[in-house]
Protein backbone atom coordinates (compact mmCIF):
# COMPACT_ATOMS: atom_id res chain seq x y z
CA UNK A 1 0.00 0.00 0.00
CA UNK A 2 1.41 3.57 -0.83
CA UNK A 3 2.08 5.37 2.21
CA UNK A 4 2.84 9.23 2.71
CA UNK A 5 6.10 8.98 5.64
CA UNK A 6 6.91 12.15 7.10
CA UNK A 7 9.72 12.60 9.50
CA UNK A 8 10.98 14.74 12.12
CA UNK A 9 13.77 14.23 15.30
CA UNK A 10 11.88 12.70 17.93
CA UNK A 11 11.43 14.05 21.17
CA UNK A 12 11.03 10.60 22.69
CA UNK A 13 8.60 9.77 26.37
CA UNK A 14 7.74 12.80 28.83
CA UNK A 15 6.67 16.02 28.35
CA UNK A 16 7.80 18.48 25.71
CA UNK A 17 8.44 21.96 26.62
CA UNK A 18 7.41 23.60 22.93
CA UNK A 19 3.93 21.94 23.39
CA UNK A 20 4.06 23.65 26.92
CA UNK A 21 4.74 27.14 25.12
CA UNK A 22 2.08 26.34 22.72
CA UNK A 23 -0.62 26.02 25.16
CA UNK A 24 0.56 29.21 26.63
CA UNK A 25 0.43 30.71 23.46
CA UNK A 26 -3.16 29.07 22.71
CA UNK A 27 -4.39 30.85 26.41
CA UNK A 28 -2.85 34.12 25.69
CA UNK A 29 -4.54 34.02 22.22
CA UNK A 30 -8.10 32.85 23.95
CA UNK A 31 -7.22 35.83 26.79
CA UNK A 32 -7.31 38.12 24.24
CA UNK A 33 -10.24 37.10 22.39
CA UNK A 34 -12.69 37.19 25.66
CA UNK A 35 -11.13 40.35 26.46
CA UNK A 36 -12.08 41.99 23.87
CA UNK A 37 -15.46 40.77 23.51
CA UNK A 38 -15.88 41.90 27.63
CA UNK A 39 -14.70 45.37 26.82
CA UNK A 40 -15.68 46.15 23.44
CA UNK A 41 -12.22 46.33 21.55
CA UNK A 42 -12.51 44.71 18.18
CA UNK A 43 -10.92 41.25 17.76
CA UNK A 44 -8.16 42.08 15.63
CA UNK A 45 -6.01 39.52 16.41
CA UNK A 46 -8.70 36.59 16.50
CA UNK A 47 -8.16 35.36 19.60
CA UNK A 48 -10.50 32.60 19.19
CA UNK A 49 -8.59 30.30 17.20
CA UNK A 50 -6.14 30.03 20.10
CA UNK A 51 -9.03 26.89 21.23
CA UNK A 52 -8.13 25.44 17.98
CA UNK A 53 -4.72 25.33 18.98
CA UNK A 54 -5.74 23.99 22.50
CA UNK A 55 -7.45 20.96 21.08
CA UNK A 56 -5.02 20.16 18.57
CA UNK A 57 -2.56 19.97 21.23
CA UNK A 58 -5.05 17.78 23.84
CA UNK A 59 -5.46 15.01 20.97
CA UNK A 60 -1.27 15.31 20.25
CA UNK A 61 -0.72 14.67 23.97
CA UNK A 62 -2.57 11.73 23.80
CA UNK A 63 -0.48 10.10 21.30
CA UNK A 64 2.67 11.48 22.55
CA UNK A 65 1.71 9.74 25.93
CA UNK A 66 0.71 6.69 24.52
CA UNK A 67 1.20 3.18 26.90
CA UNK A 68 1.18 0.88 24.53
CA UNK A 69 0.21 -2.07 27.25
CA UNK A 70 -2.44 -0.10 28.68
CA UNK A 71 -5.94 -0.93 28.15
CA UNK A 72 -8.60 1.35 27.97
CA UNK A 73 -10.59 1.24 30.93
CA UNK A 74 -7.07 2.41 32.69
CA UNK A 75 -6.48 4.50 30.08
CA UNK A 76 -9.43 6.64 30.72
CA UNK A 77 -9.28 6.31 34.34
CA UNK A 78 -5.78 8.35 33.82
CA UNK A 79 -6.80 10.75 31.64
CA UNK A 80 -10.17 12.09 33.21
CA UNK A 81 -8.41 11.78 36.97
CA UNK A 82 -6.11 14.39 35.50
CA UNK A 83 -8.99 16.40 33.64
CA UNK A 84 -12.35 16.11 35.55
CA UNK A 85 -10.72 17.33 39.39
CA UNK A 86 -10.30 20.61 38.49
CA UNK A 87 -12.91 21.06 36.59
CA UNK A 88 -15.36 20.01 39.39
CA UNK A 89 -13.86 22.08 41.64
CA UNK A 90 -14.36 25.40 39.23
CA UNK A 91 -17.85 23.88 38.50
CA UNK A 92 -18.96 23.84 42.23
CA UNK A 93 -17.36 27.40 43.01
CA UNK A 94 -18.84 28.70 40.08
CA UNK A 95 -21.92 27.16 41.10
CA UNK A 96 -22.12 28.47 44.70
CA UNK A 97 -20.94 32.01 43.77
CA UNK A 98 -23.81 32.21 41.08
CA UNK A 99 -26.89 31.14 43.16
CA UNK A 100 -25.48 33.78 46.31
CA UNK A 101 -23.64 36.08 44.51
CA UNK A 102 -25.20 36.39 41.41
CA UNK A 103 -28.46 35.41 42.39
CA UNK A 104 -29.56 32.90 39.52
CA UNK A 105 -30.69 29.76 39.64
CA UNK A 106 -30.02 26.16 38.42
CA UNK A 107 -32.19 23.47 37.32
CA UNK A 108 -31.18 19.78 38.36
CA UNK A 109 -30.66 19.15 35.08
CA UNK A 110 -28.04 21.91 34.43
CA UNK A 111 -26.49 20.82 37.72
CA UNK A 112 -25.95 16.98 37.01
CA UNK A 113 -25.47 17.37 32.86
CA UNK A 114 -22.89 19.29 33.96
CA UNK A 115 -21.14 17.02 36.17
CA UNK A 116 -21.12 14.25 33.82
CA UNK A 117 -20.08 16.87 31.35
CA UNK A 118 -22.66 15.98 28.95
CA UNK A 119 -24.59 19.49 29.66
CA UNK A 120 -23.40 20.53 25.78
CA UNK A 121 -25.12 17.62 24.29
CA UNK A 122 -28.61 18.31 26.07
CA UNK A 123 -29.25 21.72 23.69
CA UNK A 124 -27.77 25.56 23.79
CA UNK A 125 -30.01 25.84 26.80
CA UNK A 126 -27.59 24.26 28.69
CA UNK A 127 -24.56 24.96 26.77
CA UNK A 128 -23.09 28.08 29.09
CA UNK A 129 -25.10 27.26 32.00
CA UNK A 130 -22.31 27.61 34.64
CA UNK A 131 -19.04 28.93 32.62
CA UNK A 132 -18.67 29.69 28.98
CA UNK A 133 -15.74 27.70 28.53
CA UNK A 134 -17.56 24.28 30.47
CA UNK A 135 -18.25 23.85 26.68
CA UNK A 136 -14.69 22.22 26.14
CA UNK A 137 -15.08 19.06 28.91
CA UNK A 138 -18.41 18.50 26.91
CA UNK A 139 -16.00 18.29 23.53
CA UNK A 140 -13.20 16.32 24.97
CA UNK A 141 -14.82 13.99 27.25
CA UNK A 142 -16.50 12.13 24.18
CA UNK A 143 -12.90 12.53 22.26
CA UNK A 144 -11.47 10.81 24.85
CA UNK A 145 -13.82 8.02 24.81
CA UNK A 146 -13.31 7.78 20.95
CA UNK A 147 -9.47 7.72 21.60
CA UNK A 148 -9.97 4.94 24.07
CA UNK A 149 -11.13 2.47 21.03
CA UNK A 150 -9.29 3.84 18.17
CA UNK A 151 -6.00 3.79 19.98
CA UNK A 152 -6.16 -0.14 19.58
CA UNK A 153 -4.72 1.14 15.72
CA UNK A 154 -2.16 3.70 16.32
CA UNK A 155 -0.19 1.58 14.04
CA UNK A 156 -2.40 2.39 11.21
CA UNK A 157 -2.94 6.34 11.64
CA UNK A 158 -4.92 5.80 8.51
CA UNK A 159 -7.78 4.16 10.16
CA UNK A 160 -7.54 6.63 12.63
CA UNK A 161 -7.47 9.47 10.65
CA UNK A 162 -10.08 8.36 8.51
CA UNK A 163 -12.32 6.78 10.90
CA UNK A 164 -11.95 10.42 13.54
CA UNK A 165 -12.59 12.47 10.01
CA UNK A 166 -15.61 10.38 9.36
CA UNK A 167 -17.27 10.81 13.01
CA UNK A 168 -15.98 14.69 12.99
CA UNK A 169 -18.71 15.17 9.21
CA UNK A 170 -21.31 13.12 11.26
CA UNK A 171 -21.32 15.01 14.15
CA UNK A 172 -21.19 18.10 11.77
CA UNK A 173 -24.02 17.51 10.14
CA UNK A 174 -26.06 16.39 13.67
CA UNK A 175 -25.59 19.26 15.03
CA UNK A 176 -26.41 21.31 12.02
CA UNK A 177 -29.21 19.76 10.14
CA UNK A 178 -30.44 17.27 12.80
CA UNK A 179 -31.24 19.09 16.05
CA UNK A 180 -29.85 23.23 14.47
CA UNK A 181 -28.09 23.87 17.74
CA UNK A 182 -26.34 26.67 16.45
CA UNK A 183 -24.01 26.68 20.16
CA UNK A 184 -23.34 23.15 19.70
CA UNK A 185 -22.10 23.00 16.13
CA UNK A 186 -20.33 26.26 16.64
CA UNK A 187 -18.06 24.70 19.42
CA UNK A 188 -18.62 21.24 19.14
CA UNK A 189 -19.83 20.69 15.50
CA UNK A 190 -16.32 22.20 13.58
CA UNK A 191 -13.89 21.29 16.15
CA UNK A 192 -13.53 17.69 16.58
CA UNK A 193 -11.45 17.23 12.58
CA UNK A 194 -8.20 19.53 14.25
CA UNK A 195 -8.26 16.98 17.37
CA UNK A 196 -7.33 14.01 15.09
CA UNK A 197 -4.67 15.83 13.44
CA UNK A 198 -4.04 16.17 16.77
CA UNK A 199 -3.04 12.46 17.35
CA UNK A 200 -0.89 12.44 13.89
CA UNK A 201 1.54 14.88 15.31
CA UNK A 202 2.05 13.38 18.71
CA UNK A 203 2.83 10.07 16.71
CA UNK A 204 5.29 12.10 14.64
CA UNK A 205 6.37 14.04 17.55
CA UNK A 206 6.90 10.69 19.47
CA UNK A 207 8.37 8.66 17.09
CA UNK A 208 10.02 10.57 14.58
CA UNK A 209 8.05 8.91 11.85
CA UNK A 210 4.66 9.31 10.51
CA UNK A 211 3.26 6.85 8.16
CA UNK A 212 0.07 7.62 6.69
CA UNK A 213 -1.00 4.20 4.22
CA UNK A 214 -3.24 5.87 1.43
CA UNK A 215 -6.31 3.54 2.37
CA UNK A 216 -10.09 3.70 2.14
CA UNK A 217 -10.61 4.38 5.40
CA UNK A 218 -8.27 7.56 4.66
CA UNK A 219 -9.60 8.74 0.99
CA UNK A 220 -13.19 8.58 2.56
CA UNK A 221 -12.40 10.39 5.90
CA UNK A 222 -10.68 13.27 3.36
CA UNK A 223 -13.82 12.93 0.84
CA UNK A 224 -16.15 13.89 3.78
CA UNK A 225 -14.44 16.82 4.49
CA UNK A 226 -14.51 18.21 1.03
CA UNK A 227 -18.39 17.26 0.38
CA UNK A 228 -18.75 19.16 3.97
CA UNK A 229 -16.72 21.52 3.29
CA UNK A 230 -17.85 22.41 -0.34
CA UNK A 231 -20.95 21.05 -1.06
CA UNK A 232 -23.00 21.36 1.87
CA UNK A 233 -20.97 24.28 3.61
CA UNK A 234 -21.21 22.66 7.00
CA UNK A 235 -17.42 23.16 7.81
CA UNK A 236 -16.08 26.49 7.13
CA UNK A 237 -12.48 25.93 7.23
CA UNK A 238 -11.45 28.41 9.81
CA UNK A 239 -9.94 26.66 12.00
CA UNK A 240 -7.48 25.76 9.95
CA UNK A 241 -6.05 29.03 10.26
CA UNK A 242 -5.54 27.66 13.89
CA UNK A 243 -3.45 25.00 12.61
CA UNK A 244 -1.44 27.25 10.85
CA UNK A 245 -0.34 29.31 14.05
CA UNK A 246 0.33 26.01 15.66
CA UNK A 247 2.67 25.11 12.53
CA UNK A 248 4.23 28.67 12.58
CA UNK A 249 5.02 28.37 16.16
CA UNK A 250 6.67 24.80 16.01
CA UNK A 251 8.89 25.84 12.43
CA UNK A 252 10.22 29.00 14.11
CA UNK A 253 11.23 27.45 16.97
CA UNK A 254 12.64 23.98 15.94
CA UNK A 255 15.06 26.10 14.03
CA UNK A 256 16.04 28.02 17.46
CA UNK A 257 16.45 25.56 20.00
CA UNK A 258 18.39 27.94 22.62
CA UNK A 259 15.16 30.41 23.04
CA UNK A 260 13.54 27.61 25.37
CA UNK A 261 15.74 28.94 27.49
CA UNK A 262 14.82 32.80 27.06
CA UNK A 263 12.34 34.42 29.37
CA UNK A 264 9.87 34.91 27.50
CA UNK A 265 9.63 30.73 25.97
CA UNK A 266 9.80 30.25 29.41
CA UNK A 267 7.13 32.21 30.52
CA UNK A 268 4.76 30.60 28.10
CA UNK A 269 5.87 27.28 29.15
CA UNK A 270 5.01 28.18 32.55
CA UNK A 271 1.81 29.65 31.27
CA UNK A 272 1.28 26.60 29.78
CA UNK A 273 1.24 24.35 33.12
CA UNK A 274 -1.75 26.02 34.24
CA UNK A 275 -3.18 26.54 30.83
CA UNK A 276 -6.36 24.40 31.25
CA UNK A 277 -7.09 25.66 34.90
CA UNK A 278 -6.36 29.54 33.74
CA UNK A 279 -9.33 28.54 30.55
CA UNK A 280 -11.29 27.02 33.30
CA UNK A 281 -11.63 30.07 35.73
CA UNK A 282 -10.94 33.25 33.62
CA UNK A 283 -13.88 33.79 31.80
CA UNK A 284 -16.69 34.39 34.37
CA UNK A 285 -14.19 36.78 36.29
CA UNK A 286 -13.40 39.22 33.78
CA UNK A 287 -17.05 39.17 32.75
CA UNK A 288 -19.95 38.13 35.35
CA UNK A 289 -18.15 39.04 38.73
CA UNK A 290 -16.34 41.91 36.83
CA UNK A 291 -19.60 43.40 36.11
CA UNK A 292 -21.31 42.62 39.63
CA UNK A 293 -18.35 43.86 41.80
CA UNK A 294 -18.34 47.34 40.11
CA UNK A 295 -22.59 47.33 40.64
CA UNK A 296 -21.70 46.67 43.96
CA UNK A 297 -19.50 49.21 44.47
CA UNK A 298 -20.52 52.04 42.24
CA UNK A 299 -24.72 51.24 42.91
CA UNK A 300 -25.21 51.43 39.01
CA UNK A 301 -23.97 49.79 35.73
CA UNK A 302 -20.22 50.19 35.08
CA UNK A 303 -18.96 52.27 32.36
CA UNK A 304 -16.11 50.82 29.70
CA UNK A 305 -13.30 52.02 31.86
CA UNK A 306 -14.16 50.63 35.36
CA UNK A 307 -15.10 46.93 33.22
CA UNK A 308 -11.17 47.44 31.52
CA UNK A 309 -9.97 48.00 34.74
CA UNK A 310 -11.77 45.25 36.60
CA UNK A 311 -10.96 42.54 33.68
CA UNK A 312 -7.35 43.25 34.09
CA UNK A 313 -6.95 42.87 38.02
CA UNK A 314 -9.45 39.59 36.87
CA UNK A 315 -6.95 38.41 35.21
CA UNK A 316 -4.34 38.93 37.96
CA UNK A 317 -6.01 37.31 39.86
CA UNK A 318 -6.85 34.28 37.62
CA UNK A 319 -3.00 33.10 37.70
CA UNK A 320 -2.76 32.50 41.12
CA UNK A 321 -6.28 31.10 41.64
CA UNK A 322 -5.31 28.77 38.68
CA UNK A 323 -2.06 27.67 39.99
CA UNK A 324 -3.52 26.81 43.17
CA UNK A 325 -6.13 24.56 41.47
CA UNK A 326 -3.67 23.03 39.40
CA UNK A 327 -1.67 21.93 42.63
CA UNK A 328 -5.52 20.63 44.44
CA UNK A 329 -6.70 19.20 41.46
CA UNK A 330 -2.80 17.30 40.60
CA UNK A 331 -2.78 15.92 44.22
CA UNK A 332 -6.54 14.74 43.86
CA UNK A 333 -5.84 13.02 40.56
CA UNK A 334 -2.56 11.29 42.37
CA UNK A 335 -4.95 9.84 44.98
CA UNK A 336 -7.95 8.57 43.03
CA UNK A 337 -6.06 7.97 39.70
CA UNK A 338 -4.41 4.55 38.61
CA UNK A 339 -0.72 3.68 39.99
CA UNK A 340 1.83 3.51 37.79
CA UNK A 341 4.14 0.37 37.86
CA UNK A 342 7.93 1.53 38.04
CA UNK A 343 7.81 0.77 33.98
CA UNK A 344 5.37 3.11 33.64
CA UNK A 345 7.19 5.90 35.68
CA UNK A 346 10.69 4.89 34.22
CA UNK A 347 8.46 5.18 30.61
CA UNK A 348 7.30 8.06 31.52
CA UNK A 349 10.23 10.35 31.94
Amino acid sequence: MNTITLTYPSAGPGRVQLFDELRGLSVLMILTYHVCGVTGFANYTHGELGVDIFVLLSGAALTLSHRPGEGAFRFLWRRLARLLPAYWIALTLFWVGNVYWLNRSHTPTDVWSHYLAIHPWWGDRYFLGFNDSFWFLGMIVPLYFVYAVLRRWLDRMDIVLGAGLILSFAVAYFTAKVVNQPALFVHLGLRPPIFFLGLLVGVLIRDGVLRLPLSAWLGLGVLLMWYGTFVTGIFVGYNIFGFAVFLAYWALRANAPAAGQRWLCRGLAGLGLISYEVFLLHQPLIRDYNHKAWQTILGRAPDQLHIIAGAAIALLCTLPLAWELHRLAGKIGRLVGPRDSAAEKSAAT
